[in-house]
């Protein structure tokens, strides 16, 4: 599920009036949620599907990409994700600011291009950290609902969580 969507319009709070009004039209309410995300830029890499034998393994080449990393301006992270964006094997994701995520890309593929094939380049919406609900949120949820005897999920109920 994406946290949000973008448009591209000549005026900006016309647009937003108009995605508010279709939201409460269809019973929904809009609320303030920017400061849970932060705009990214994201690169996904897989191994090229030609390479040859014998085939360097994914660990082997995220190393190398994380080595290049360390010489390339931009780049915030790089880790090894067990899936990709739409649902492929492991992947390399790479994550930079978000106007350089094209200087990055190109940079990496340049020098890496020959190994690696970039699944995905664009910008995402990403979740702060600081503001995360931890995994066992849903099960203290449960127990919050038995308590005040209500049937989850119930839309007129929220609550919100944090950790100090």
């Amino acid at each position: 599920m994406r946290p949000s969507r973008d448009c591209i319009t000549e005026n900006k709070l016309r647009t937003l009036q108009d995605v508010k009004y279709k939201i409460k039209d269809g019973g929904a309410t809009a609320t303030p949620t920017s400061y849970l995300f932060s705009r990214k830029g994201k690169i996904y890499l897989a191994p090229r599907p030609d390479l040859v034998e014998p085939k360097p393994e994914i660990a082997e080449l995220f190393e190398e990409v994380f080595d290049k990393s360390m010489e390339i301006e931009g780049i915030e992270d790089a880790e090894l994700s067990e899936e990709g964006p739409d649902g492929d094997g492991p992947v390399i994701e790479v994550t930079t600011t978000p106007e350089l995520v094209g200087v990055v890309s190109r940079e990496l593929l340049a020098t890496m291009g020959d190994k690696l094939k970039a699944l995905k380049v664009g910008i995402d919406w990403v979740p702060n950290e600081d503001t995360m609900v931890d995994e066992g949120a849903g099960q203290e949820w449960d127990r919050l609902a038995d308590l005040i005897g209500i049937e989850p999920p119930d839309p007129k109920y929220f609550f919100t969580q944090s950790h100090s």
